[in-house]
């Protein structure tokens, strides 16, 4: 019954923690979007390592570990068998350090 506009990941999350089943289906579909945008990483890119920041890094165990799982149990073997899938070490900070790295000069020491 509430404004959809203001609806947040973070409150989601909770209720979908919380045994709310509309959150937990949100949550679900999250995941599976997720899964599969990493086997498209995988397949097209076959990269050793993918490297996942921002605000869901603190909801790793919710949102994106099943994600990542499903997705390196459905990629083809030898990509997924070559890859691993990991929070950032900055968390949700990357983003905000990304663009503030964009107002840097292109050649910092020249």
């Amino acid at each position: 019954g509430g404004d959809v506009a203001r609806l947040t990941a973070a409150a989601v999350l909770e209720a979908a923690a919380a045994g709310e089943p509309a959150a937990a289906g949100i949550l679900a579909r999250a995941v599976a979007y997720n899964g599969f945008g990493f086997v498209n990483l995988l397949h097209l890119y076959s990269p050793g390592l993918i490297v996942v920041g921002g605000g869901l890094t603190h909801a790793w165990d919710a949102a994106i570990a099943p994600a990542a799982a499903w997705a390196l149990g459905h990629a083809m073997r030898r990509a997924a068998a070559a890859c691993r899938i990991v929070p950032a070490a900055l968390g949700d900070l990357v983003g905000g350090l990304g663009a503030a790295a964009l107002l840097l000069p292109a050649d910092p020491v020249g």
